[in-house]
């Protein structure tokens, strides 16, 4: 059962890819959905297994690699963990193909992006379901090609080329750091089995459990875009939507949590990190929703709220809540696919618009995407007994011990609930601030399975936080809690109502000092983009001309190897060419050097051997000397050679 789970996305890509051009539209989608909705199945049947039977299960399927120092398996890991992973991710898989299956009726190139996300689904699951850091690697890079090539699937544009390729400058960055700790576990450990590391560790090595935890962190940082790796997130919003909603809600964006929640048993020794690990949650948190409070684009602003609620969830590993941080993704999964595939209905009503200042009053056109996103918004900001609110309090509340963390979750969650605010009152209720010319289609909630898709996923938004809080983090179910935490609600709630005062007044509509002081320090992230093309592209590019190319090529190899390796060749061959000659006599003279040459050679070799026999012959004559000094019949036989001591 659990090979067919892992097996049945990646035949789903062979079949989707290989038989474009023999099987239909419609069956290559209906197969498509269909072996991912098998492999939720069996994820759903693992996830009772683990998490109500408390199971943990290792299946072998073969021998990768063995040397003198390391044996590596390919194993297949079950255990909480990766359970609760797979069951997520084929979820969302199976929400997304199924939205796909509409979304992209009309692009010509149906069954590369289906064969894509196929792929992107099975590398996720290899990567969750590994029992090995080596095997978590390979999943690893899978993500991020898969990744690339649906940012890129639509390669005519330029600015999809820019944004694949600076996701995947910016993710090689925490691929190395990866793969380096994994190297320096092989050398210190022996072994990267995560069983085994739970066991060897100890005290004695504390710089080396430093070094590798950071090492891990930076690995994160890149694939979940933490604070300093994040700026290829906004910038992935190029690629078809259904895309962006399985990167952000279960797939790409996760891994890098997915890493650091598997290495908790590294972490927990390195305090260090965690500290660093906390604080970089909380600053990736608060950075992030300061710029989505500026953002118009519709897909960048929920870029970045994804990239706050990771910010989270790395604040709750930094302070060794592990279940509360599990808790928080899965529930970020439901609501953010929410939030995706509800704006993608959402532009498709204006002709692909994303500016949110050009959306008109949308409510009456699309009622059921706009139940569904406040639904989402609402989840979002943390409101009580909806999904996000039985995680995201809890990592609040666990941070107080550490004011300035707490404070900064708590700006943070206002700052959630001002941009969310300004989303929906932009996109449903006020009117347009800038003129279009397209009007709102009529039709563009006729779509069945669209509709479907929301309404689950908004019934998942309001009950999954509800069902597996207890299971996930072993504690009494908070339903009806003991006491509120009211700083966090109070923020949000105060928020979200002075922001649409002020907006339904027009107050915000004039440009005041403090609003564009404001948006000018937001407009380009906080110069993180200027401060890597200006003091780090571009010296590296200069020094990559002046003294790689210009002093190492040109200079060292061009005109020192290159140019004398070329002249020794040139002039050895026209000495060997004056050999070659249409002359007889010449063709004769060098048939009888050789000839004559080899004929000495054969005499001179059987010259040696029979010396070499006669040399033998007289050791043992002398060695029987004195038995056979009588014999003098032999002497005249060795008279001519000279017996060798």
């Amino acid at each position: 059962m659990y090979l067919l789970t892992m097996s049945a996305p990646m035949m789903s890509f062979m079949l989707t890819l290989t038989h474009k051009e023999k099987i239909k539209t419609t069956t290559m989608q209906t197969l498509a959905c269909s072996m991912i909705f098998f492999s939720w199945m069996n994820s759903s049947i693992m996830l009772y297994e683990c998490m109500m039977n408390d199971t943990h299960c290792q299946t072998k399927i073969w021998n990768w690699m063995k040397t003198e120092h390391m044996e590596c398996k390919i194993s297949l890991h079950m255990d909480l963990l990766s359970s609760s992973m797979l069951f997520m991710v084929t979820s969302m898989s199976l929400f997304v193909h199924m939205y796909s299956t509409e979304y992209m009726k009309n692009d010509p190139h149906k069954h590369r992006f289906m064969s894509y996300l196929s792929l992107f689904t099975f590398f996720m699951l290899l990567m969750m379901s590994s029992n090995n850091y080596i095997l978590l690697l390979m999943g690893w890079e899978g993500v991020g090609i898969c990744s690339y090539l649906l940012m890129n699937f639509w390669y005519t544009r330029m600015q999809a080329n820019k944004s694949g390729m600076k996701a995947i400058m910016m993710n090689r960055m925490g691929d190395i750091a990866l793969l380096m700790s994994t190297m320096m576990m092989m050398n210190k450990f022996g072994s990267t089995k995560f069983e085994n590391l739970t066991h060897m560790i100890n005290n004695k090595m504390q710089t080396i459990m430093n070094t590798i935890s950071m090492l891990l962190l930076m690995g994160a940082m890149g694939k979940s875009s933490l604070m300093g790796l994040h700026v290829w997130l906004p910038d992935a919003m190029e690629g078809p939507t259904p895309m962006s909603a399985l990167m952000h809600a279960a797939t790409m964006v996760t891994a890098g949590i997915f890493l650091l929640m598997r290495s908790s048993s590294i972490l927990e020794e390195s305090k260090m990190s965690l500290t660093i690990t906390a604080w970089m949650g909380a600053t990736t948190a608060f950075f992030a929703a300061t710029m989505g409070t500026s953002q118009n684009d519709m897909k960048r602003m929920m870029a970045y709220s994804t990239c706050s609620q990771l910010g989270y969830m790395a604040l709750a590993m930094g302070i060794s809540k592990y279940s509360i941080s599990l808790l928080h993704l899965m529930n970020h999964a439901f609501f953010k696919s929410l939030l995706f595939l509800g704006a993608g209905i959402t532009m498709h009503t204006i002709k692909n618009e994303q500016d949110i200042r050009k959306l008109s009053s949308l409510m009456k056109q699309t009622p059921m995407t706009y139940m569904g996103l406040m639904t989402a918004s609402l989840t979002m900001t943390g409101t009580p007994f909806l999904t996000a609110y039985f995680s995201k309090d809890q990592m609040m509340e666990n941070s107080y011990k550490n004011s300035m963390l707490y404070w900064l979750a708590t700006i943070t969650a206002a700052l959630t609930a001002l941009y969310s605010t300004r989303l929906m009152y932009f996109s449903f209720t006020k009117k347009p601030q800038y003129t279009h010319t397209q009007k709102p289609h009529t039709t563009s909630e006729k779509d069945i399975l669209m509709n479907s898709m929301i309404m689950m996923l908004t019934l998942m938004s309001i009950s999954t936080g509800y069902m597996t809080y207890t299971m996930l983090t072993q504690q009494q179910h908070p339903l009806i809690t003991q006491k509120l935490i009211l700083t966090p609600l109070m923020c949000s709630m105060t928020t979200s109502m002075l922001m649409t005062t002020l907006y339904t007044n027009n107050n915000l509509h004039n440009k005041t000092t403090l609003t564009t002081l404001w948006k000018n320090f937001n407009s380009n992230a906080w110069n993180f983009n200027t401060f890597y093309n200006n003091m780090i592209g571009e010296k590296m590019l200069t020094l990559a001309h002046y003294q790689t190319y210009k002093h190492s090529d040109k200079g060292i190899l061009e005109k020192i190897i290159n140019n004398n390796l070329t002249n020794i060749m040139m002039h050895n061959s026209q000495n060997i060419s004056k050999f070659q000659s249409t002359k007889m006599t010449q063709h004769l003279l060098t048939m009888i050097l050789f000839y004559s040459s080899f004929t000495m050679h054969i005499k001179s070799q059987k010259l040696n051997n029979s010396v070499l026999f006669w040399k033998n012959t007289g050791c043992s004559f002398k060695s029987c000397l004195g038995q056979t000094m009588k014999h003098n019949s032999l002497m005249p036989q060795f008279a001519k050679l000279k017996i060798v001591k």
